[in-house]
């Protein structure tokens, strides 16, 4: 966010109100694990991939994990309704893929993935189509659980496209059954051969499939020296990884939302900030008016999609939430 206002770009940034409620995550989860993932250390500890947290007391970690990644969860579902609006908006957080409907794991507390279908299905459209292109250089094994769960109408309205080191975590064989278009990389995969099979495998899945929303999740854990992606991409292959993948979305005429997703480097910060600023440069995004959006507070959303209360997004009373039993 500040390099962005360090550089001059004109970012219209927004937050919501309140972290995502429990009533809001039964959409995605089930009352036991919700509940579970607030109360006990062990799962608390499991999702981290930090054992030796079991023995901290599970009220320090809501405060120090569980809140932070609610918050970073009601962004994203946020940054949906925004896409849907304007065209494109960036969650600069969420896009955590390997948790789903019954377990968190992998730094992935919250399937915010599937929170962003069910919760436009059931408050938007029950009609919207959705593509997944997911390239962080992990599989993103979560979002594909879910997918098993859903009704055979729902499942024909998730498009998966899923790009990922092959020999690295999760290697979940039951979740690859899921995906429509799976591109499985070698270890230091570099530029060339990474960005032909993008361009080939989002061409491939945009005829395929007619998709209301594209959910773009944008790990930089692709790039060469991270310690848990296995690639060898630069930079620069990253910038025109953002850039391909914006391209089509703008070209088909496809709202966007990007979701920052993994990435295990001190300098990813600075990368996805100056791979969001290339895009804003090559007209990929366009500004959004801050005086059409009134203000920067949340409830005046109103009318981002006809008939629809975001009120009930950004405004559920305490008395929505689902009481804790820890």
């Amino acid at each position: 966010y500040w390099e962005f206002h360090n550089q001059g770009s004109k970012f219209t940034t927004i937050s919501p109100l309140h972290e995502v409620t429990s009533a809001e995550l039964q959409l995605a989860h089930t009352g036991q694990f919700i509940n579970d993932i607030h109360c006990k250390s062990n799962m608390i500890a499991q999702a981290a991939e930090v054992y030796m947290l079991r023995v901290v007391p599970s009220s320090l970690l809501r405060s120090a994990l569980v809140n932070p990644f609610k918050w970073h969860t009601s962004g994203t579902v946020l940054a949906a309704h925004m896409a849907l609006k304007y065209g494109w908006a960036i969650n600069l957080g969420g896009g955590f893929h390997h948790a789903s409907n019954g377990r968190a794991q992998g730094f992935c507390f919250f399937a915010d993935i599937t929170l962003i279908i069910q919760y436009l299905w059931k408050y938007v459209d029950e009609d919207l189509n959705f593509m997944i292109i997911d390239l962080d250089a992990h599989q993103g094994n979560g979002y594909e659980l879910d997918k098993f769960i859903m009704s055979l109408r729902q499942k024909k309205k998730v498009y998966v496209l899923d790009v990922y080191n092959k020999d690295i975590y999760p290697m979940d064989k039951i979740a690859k059954d899921f995906i429509n278009t799976k591109v499985e990389l070698l270890p230091n995969t570099s530029d060339d051969e990474y960005l032909k099979h993008i361009n080939e495998s989002i061409g491939k899945a945009l005829k395929e499939f007619s998709t209301s929303l594209i959910i773009y999740n944008a790990g930089s854990d692709i790039l060469n020296g991270d310690p848990l992606g296995g690639l060898n991409i630069t930079e620069q292959g990253l910038f025109e990884r953002d850039r391909v993948v914006f391209n089509f979305a703008k070209t088909y005429g496809i709202p966007i939302v990007m979701l920052t997703s993994g990435g295990y480097q001190r300098s990813n910060a600075q990368v996805i900030a100056n791979s969001i600023i290339n895009l804003l440069n090559g007209n990929l995004i366009e500004p959004v008016n801050e005086n059409n959006m009134n203000s920067m507070a949340i409830p005046q959303f109103s009318n981002l999609m006809p008939g629809y209360d975001y009120n009930r997004f950004v405004g559920l009373s305490e008395s929505d939430r689902q009481d804790l039993k820890c």
